[in-house]
């Protein structure tokens, strides 16, 4: 890859970079910011494992999953982490920490809606899963992202392998 010459290189890291255009010919990327789960809490090294595996990006906001975190140390694992970019400090801030004690398969985000896959969610105890999506909304009134609806796929259905949003439309 022409101009792409960074080493990025960290334990349980997602790296932000950014297009740099210096003239309609000559373009590159550059490190923004490396986000950890440690920056936002107290993570052990097995907790780590899998940070930032599934991620998302629209606009302002950017969601990490995170598949060892726990809001509480007895949880189960699985969560995932919300940032927003503010343009002062060109930087994504840790918002939120969301918990479902399920690791997340895959994310899609559209404005203020957050669409979240567990392929491997397994409602019945049967195998194979049946899979899980639930939707998310900001509420701007509490800052915070909440659960708007939760559905589970048919039997065998591994719903929430993949997901994606855009104008209104959810696709799981």
């Amino acid at each position: 890859m022409s101009g792409l010459s960074l080493t990025l290189s960290k334990l349980a890291a997602a790296f932000v970079l950014s297009l740099v255009v210096a003239t309609a010919s000559a373009r590159s990327w550059e490190l923004r910011q490396i986000l950890t789960p440690s920056s936002v809490g107290t993570y052990s090294d097995e907790d780590r494992i899998g940070f930032g595996s599934v991620t998302a990006l629209d606009g302002q906001w950017l969601v990490i999953g995170a598949p060892g975190g726990r809001c509480v140390p007895s949880d189960a694992p699985g969560a995932f982490l919300v940032y927003r970019y503010d343009s002062v400090t060109r930087k994504y801030v840790f918002v939120q920490q969301i918990c479902t004690g399920a690791v997340a398969a895959s994310i899609a985000i559209w404005g203020d809606w957050m669409l979240v896959g567990w392929s491997h969610y397994n409602a019945t105890g049967n195998y194979p899963a049946n899979g899980r999506v639930g939707f998310f909304r900001w509420q701007n009134a509490q800052q915070s992202w909440y659960p708007v609806q939760v559905v589970d796929g048919a039997s065998s259905g591994l719903l929430g392998g993949s997901v994606a949003m855009s104008n209104g439309i959810a696709v799981a």
